[in-house]
């Protein structure tokens, strides 16, 4: 059998620079794995928010109709003048 051998100061220092080498990478990757983890939350609400404001877009827009229709049918085709508060009948 072969005798251990000590490894000389040198040796020691370069295991012991690898391994905080290692520890700092590791530690780097666990805090861009947590920044992206926070980032797919923020894009969640955000597209969440989107999809609300697209729901009542088309919810406003379902109003508009409904209001332009009883419009119409309470004075005729015509354009709405919202400075002066008149309704103008297209000739």
């Amino acid at each position: 059998m072969s005798e251990n051998t000590k490894l000389d100061k040198q040796e020691i220092d370069n295991v012991k620079e690898i391994q905080t080498k290692y520890l700092q990478i590791q530690q780097g990757i666990g805090q861009i794995r947590v920044s992206l983890l926070k980032l797919n939350q923020q894009r969640d609400l955000l597209i969440n928010a989107e999809e609300e404001l697209n729901n009542k877009f088309h919810e406003t827009q379902k109003e508009e109709k409904a209001f332009v229709d009883e419009l119409d049918k309470k004075y005729g085709s015509g354009t709405l003048d919202i400075e002066k508060e008149i309704f103008i009948p297209n000739s």
